[in-house]
């Protein structure tokens, strides 16, 4: 994670910065009451992420419901990666010890879930050619 904290966005490949984007957007839905599916829908139809989308709405919902700590996100127009983004970050980078990060990230009852969220997310960024196995390198 803290590879990933305070980067500025510039600095990191494309499947990192859109899923920045689309945490931000999600966040910034929630927080102010509208739908966060509506909020990233364009995001991910852009760039023929369709099939992240539902893993994507999965592993926010387990981090905002049943997250061990709150999380600090950044608005939309902040240049650097702040702590619940690195997360996910982390959390979609191949080389980190993704299980660990889960264990650290939601209760016990949600670590399946949420890997398995992370997973999937993963798979539909490879088919639309956003990597994010590269993320931030």
């Amino acid at each position: 994670m803290y590879r990933f904290l305070d980067r500025h966005l510039a600095d990191l490949d494309e499947g990192a910065r859109i899923t920045v984007d689309a945490v931000r957007k999600w966040v910034t839905a929630v927080a102010e009451r509208k739908c966060p599916a509506d909020a990233v829908a364009p995001l991910f139809l852009d760039r023929r992420l369709i099939g992240a989308m539902a893993p994507f709405h999965r592993a926010l919902t387990l981090l905002a419901v049943h997250g061990r700590m709150q999380l600090g996100f950044a608005r939309e127009c902040c240049p650097v990666v702040a702590e619940g983004e690195a997360l996910l970050l982390s959390l979609l980078d191949r080389t980190s010890d993704r299980r660990r990060t889960c264990l650290a990230a939601v209760n016990e009852p949600y670590v399946e879930a949420l890997q398995q969220a992370v997973m999937e997310l993963e798979a539909a960024m490879q088919v639309a050619g956003l990597a994010p196995g590269s993320a931030g390198r």
